[in-house]
């Protein structure tokens, strides 16, 4: 029962992604406000359906099993009523608390999603438990130094949610209070992070293939450090150019034709979340923020806009 609970729930997230999907994409073509398409595409879509991923997959290459089944269930109209609340609130209709109320309500599911998931891992938080059968004795290696980024992934995910939070609520913020940040932290931190992880314990087996580890410590280390580097370097000097170097050797690095692994690291992590497309569409959101550069700041929202 438990199993078929959260593969029940897990399905509903992508079902709500999917939905977030289409409505970005209505979005872009009556042309609402970047944020709008923002928030639709990397809170609506892409981490919904990370969260339904990760529930069905964190545990089980961890060896685990989910700690609260029923942690679906509290989060998902939690996250959803947050994606509702701040695309409204960007899109200027509704009440002047939308926004915070959208802000406060994703923060709540963010928190019962990571707990659930830190709680879950609590006995084997750097991923050494891989679950991987004796057959795939020689993929041990690459699958614990993929499953130690995982809490990575969660930590930009609690920085992206405060930071999301501190925009609407009024709290100090960890960075500049400049909403590109939070989208890199979110973005290329949470989702790239986890896709980067979780791709590099799925794709090499469907591909028959064994990266070699020291190349997937490179990808993993520099997909790490990228989102940190992008999000204090978007207002602002040189640390953006650095990120962005960092983070595309993680995207483009490629092993060897020899180790049977013909695809770079960016179809693991593409292939990762199937035909969904989550890491272009998380690159599309980061990019797309990444353009709003005025210092000017939405009354309602506390979002600072484009001029």
């Amino acid at each position: 029962m438990t199993a078929a609970t959260v593969s029940r729930w897990a399905r509903r997230y992508v079902l709500a992604g999917a939905g977030s999907l289409m409505a970005w994409q209505a979005g872009v073509v009556v042309g609402v406000p970047r944020r709008t398409e923002v928030v639709l595409g990397l809170l609506g879509f892409v981490l919904h359906v990370v969260f339904g991923k990760a529930y069905s997959l964190v545990p089980a290459y961890f060896d685990r099993d989910l700690a609260f089944p029923r942690a679906p269930a509290v989060q998902f109209p939690l996250t959803v009523g947050g994606v509702s609340g701040l695309a409204a609130s960007s899109l200027d209709v509704g009440p002047a608390w939308a926004g915070a109320a959208g802000a406060l309500l994703w923060t709540l599911g963010v928190g019962a999603f990571v707990v659930t998931v830190g709680w879950t891992i609590r006995g084997n938080p750097t991923g050494r438990e891989t679950a991987t059968g004796d057959h795939n004795a020689g993929r041990r290696p690459v699958d614990r130094l993929a499953n130690g980024f995982v809490p990575v992934a969660l930590l930009y995910l609690l920085a992206g949610t405060y930071e999301t939070l501190a925009l609407y609520a009024g709290v100090p913020p960890l960075l500049d209070g400049y909403p590109p940040q939070a989208t890199h932290l979110l973005a290329a931190g949470t989702a790239g992070v986890l896709l980067f992880s979780l791709g590099f314990r799925l794709l090499p087996r469907f591909m028959v293939a064994h990266p070699p580890r020291w190349l997937v410590g490179v990808v993993l280390l520099t997909g790490a450090s990228g989102p940190a580097l992008l999000a204090t370097g978007v207002a602002g000097g040189g640390l953006l150019r650095i990120g962005g170097a960092v983070e595309a050797v993680a995207v483009v690095a490629t092993p060897s034709p020899s180790e049977r692994c013909t695809s770079g690291l960016s179809a693991a992590a593409w292939g990762s979340s199937g035909s969904s497309g989550v890491l272009p569409a998380a690159s599309s959101a980061s990019l797309s923020d990444s353009g709003s550069r005025s210092v000017g700041r939405n009354r309602r929202s506390g979002w600072r806009t484009s001029a």
